[in-house]
């Protein structure tokens, strides 16, 4: 269980059950071998869930807040474990740095965007696969850079290493 998003509860309704109808047979994505897989295996058809997260890195302290969605500023400061969960099985799948318009001389270069996310030890896809946000925000917005990282299941961690 992830200390940033965790798991739901064992007890919790799978996709599959709750359907208007309960005795109807259902098809998964429209193939019928899949039918049998979802609807007899409990854990087994039930998708994992997806476990997303915005950063938000302030200019002036460089420390990292998980915050609800890019462009917000507030939220809670990640803990040593949270940061060492992002470290271990955390992927930085898109990059956003927001300027004020009177500074926009200071906007970072397209490399140091890609950069960001290294400092912080989090693993990143080949570059053309990340998605890179560079915009100029009013003086009474938040600035500074945001990290939208997706945390990787066990599989997904251990088919990426081979």
């Amino acid at each position: 269980m992830s200390t940033l998003n965790p798991s739901p509860p064992a007890d919790a309704p799978s996709p599959a059950q709750g359907s208007p109808a309960e005795g109807a047979p259902r098809r998964y994505m429209g193939r019928p071998e899949d039918d049998q897989q979802v609807g007899t295996s409990g854990q087994a058809g039930r998708a994992a869930p997806v476990r997303e997260l915005w950063l938000h890195i302030p200019a002036n302290t460089q420390t990292l807040i998980q915050v609800p969605e890019l462009g917000a500023a507030t939220g809670t400061e990640l803990t040593t474990d949270q940061r060492a969960e992002i470290q271990r099985c955390g992927l930085c799948e898109q990059v956003a740095y927001h300027a004020s318009f009177d500074q926009y001389w200071k906007m970072p270069t397209h490399g140091a965007l890609l950069a960001m996310p290294k400092h912080y030890n989090i693993a990143m896809p080949q570059a053309h696969r990340v998605k890179v946000i560079s915009k100029l925000v009013k003086a009474d917005q938040p600035k500074g850079f945001w990290l939208h990282v997706r945390l990787r299941s066990d599989e997904e961690m251990a088919l990426a290493s081979e």
